[in-house]
């Protein structure tokens, strides 16, 4: 029987050994990132996200409802940490989460374009009463006026409010969830 060198030994066990990472290293599957951090849009600018609307259904609604254009919106505002926010809803799912910011974020997906209006401010110049109003666009000929209405409509309401804020909310058709506010 021949002997083989040791030499041949380590250069036989490496290659094994290499050959046994790789098949390991083959059959693994590579761990997800960790989410990363939602980013909170700057307090002085509003984000604005809009979608095409939907056609609009024939015929007419009755006063003081607005059903919304289909577009998906997002505005925030700096405010003082006890706001007081006024909110009337038509129609649709609204979240009210409490969080340690003195900011006011507000979401609106598939309904109408919305935007706050400041009713009183602190010595400080924050906003300490603002309600969310609905924005209505009207074409006509040569011209297009906008003008407000007091509720929105959207298929998902989401806002974020400080932890101190109270809030005062109309709904006619909604399914309301509110998490850590006062």
């Amino acid at each position: 029987m021949k002997l083989v060198k040791p030499t041949t030994h380590y250069i036989l066990a490496i290659a094994v050994s290499l050959l046994f990472m790789a098949g390991i290293g083959l059959t693994q599957v590579p761990p997800t990132p960790a989410p990363r951090p939602a980013t909170r849009p700057n307090p002085e600018k509003s984000k604005i996200k809009e979608k095409t609307p939907k056609p609009k259904v024939p015929g007419d609604l009755p006063p003081g409802v607005e059903m919304g254009d289909g577009s998906t919106t997002e505005h925030s505002i700096a405010v003082d940490q006890r706001v007081s926010i006024q909110l009337c809803i038509n129609r649709g799912t609204v979240r009210i989460n409490g969080w340690k910011r003195n900011e006011v974020r507000a979401f609106v997906s598939e309904g109408n374009k919305f935007g706050f209006n400041v009713g009183e401010r602190s010595e400080k110049n924050d906003p300490v009463l603002i309600s969310l109003v609905g924005i209505r666009e009207h074409v006509g000929p040569g011209e297009t006026t906008v003008s407000t209405v007091e509720c929105i409509a959207g298929d998902d309401i989401e806002l974020d409010v400080p932890e101190n804020a109270s809030l005062s909310l109309k709904g006619r058709e909604t399914d309301t969830t509110i998490d850590t506010v006062r």
